[in-house]
């Protein structure tokens, strides 16, 4: 089963934000080759998600908004939109579910160091300790199936795990939940920045090609390697194959298992008739194994493989032991 069938919030790239999608170029050699890394306001995002959910809000509801001012930050305002909406619809809900006197729901961002933390706090019914170790595993809820289908959180965290965010949450049942998202500054000057890539992006960096459909997973691992590897990404496998064949070649390929019409499968066949001595360089990417041919070549070839969601560490760890 594939559960980016169930939902359109699991796929960050079909956004409840206005603002549309990260723009991805599918070929870039470093990341500021050609662009700069896209920046969000955290304040904007949580603003647009807090639109969204208007008609979810009760009229008793209290909305109290703390928001000290914090810079901009890397990443996508669209995807971090999805994220907070997704905890913002979960602390509603547990209001909805609360015997409160008064139903409260708080929003703080502050700065801490080189992080910007926001907090997400309900008085709704809190989580139970039996099940808070589940609460970000896939399809669990402790919802009626018609008020959701328990992929909500998980996607949230796919999200912030791309941003290199931290998600933490303290609960009291009968209370409420608060729901801690701490994102990482990464603030440089100009000057600092075309410094650093001009050291990074040397001859010595390794030429890294990215696979995949989902255009916020490119971007995440643009913002993770794009400054120390010489990166091309690839929104579809055609494109790639395309590149190999005008005659280049790639140390190491990330590259999607499940996706449609030309599948990871389908290049790993490829490569093993045109380009053998890629096959052993090729990791693939994969969300779980949702269908019967995934399973088999897993099954078959057992070829590395990176899980989804993913973090920054397990992204460097896999650069590494290829390097090796």
């Amino acid at each position: 089963m594939d559960i980016r069938e169930h939902s359109d919030v699991f796929r960050p790239d079909n956004q409840i934000s206005s603002t549309g999608t990260t723009s991805v170029n599918p070929g870039i050699e470093c990341a500021r080759d050609t662009d700069t890394p896209p920046r969000f306001s955290v304040i904007d995002a949580l603003e647009s998600a807090l639109a969204k959910l208007e008609p979810k809000l009760r009229t008793n509801t209290k909305v109290i908004r703390e928001f000290e001012e914090v810079p901009h930050l890397m990443g996508s305002e669209a995807d971090m939109t999805q994220a907070f909406f997704n905890l913002l619809h979960n602390a509603l809900d547990a209001i909805e579910e609360g015997m409160s006197a008064e139903d409260r729901l708080t929003i703080k961002v502050r700065r801490h160091d080189e992080l910007v933390a926001v907090e997400i706090t309900d008085t709704g019914c809190g989580i139970i300790p039996a099940v808070t170790d589940q609460i970000f595993t896939p399809f669990f809820s402790t919802k009626s199936p018609e008020r959701g289908v328990g992929i909500g959180l998980s996607v949230c965290q796919q999200i912030l795990d791309g941003h290199d965010a931290q998600l933490d949450f303290e609960t009291t049942v009968g209370e409420g939940t608060c729901f801690t998202v701490h994102i990482p500054c990464q603030i440089e000057d100009d000057a600092q920045s075309e410094t650093s890539d001009d050291e990074q992006c040397t001859s010595a960096a390794r030429r890294i090609a990215v696979i995949d459909d989902e255009p916020h997973l490119l971007a995440s691992f643009d913002r993770i390697l794009g400054r120390s590897h010489r990166l091309r990404r690839f929104q579809n496998a055609r494109e790639f194959l395309d590149a190999l064949a005008m005659g280049e070649s790639f140390d190491l390929i990330f590259c999607d298992l499940n996706m449609p019409n030309f599948s990871g499968i389908d290049v790993y066949d490829t490569l093993v008739e045109n380009h053998p001595e890629m096959v052993d360089r090729t990791v693939f990417v994969t969300g779980g194994i949702t269908t019967l041919s995934a399973f088999h070549f897993v099954e078959r070839v057992g070829p590395p493989l990176l899980e989804k969601p993913f973090g920054m560490a397990a992204i460097r760890d896999v650069v590494a032991n290829h390097a090796a």
